[in-house]
């Protein structure tokens, strides 16, 4: 994903901030606390995702990724409401997450505006393509 300036946005945390600029504000905010971000897909699959990060090869051995938090410095969680509701389950997955890794729960508005943006020029080039 692109922004409007042609800059490639870092990863799905900054596209549901809005962009590479609004990232970095929230990265500063936190002040040095380390803060791992939940999205809702984030929040569904954080097991399998802590595995596919290298963080340990159990998605099940929470010491081991605890221990990897701890020597990394993360101290928080931020629930990013992205305003879609397809993982019924969010709040209780990012509730489990912060009481499983004794992280401080903060909560971060999301906006789909640039994904919709990308969503909808990538349609239009995939149909003009296809004219």
């Amino acid at each position: 994903m692109k922004e409007e300036n042609g800059e490639i946005v870092d990863d799905c945390i900054g596209a549901v901030l809005g962009g590479r600029s609004r990232y970095l504000e929230v990265l500063k905010s936190c002040k040095g606390i380390g803060t791992f971000f939940l999205t809702p897909m984030w929040a569904a699959n954080w097991r399998e995702m802590i595995r596919t990060a290298g963080l340990s090869q159990d998605p099940d051995d929470i010491t081991m990724s605890k221990l990897v938090f701890d020597c990394v410095g993360y101290k928080r969680v931020a629930r990013i409401n992205t305003g879609l509701t397809y993982e019924k389950e969010f709040e209780d997955r990012v509730r489990e997450f912060s009481t499983l890794f004794d992280f401080e729960v903060t909560d971060l508005e999301g906006t789909m505006k640039f994904v919709e943006s990308c969503y909808a020029k990538t349609k239009t080039s995939v149909l003009d393509a296809c004219a």
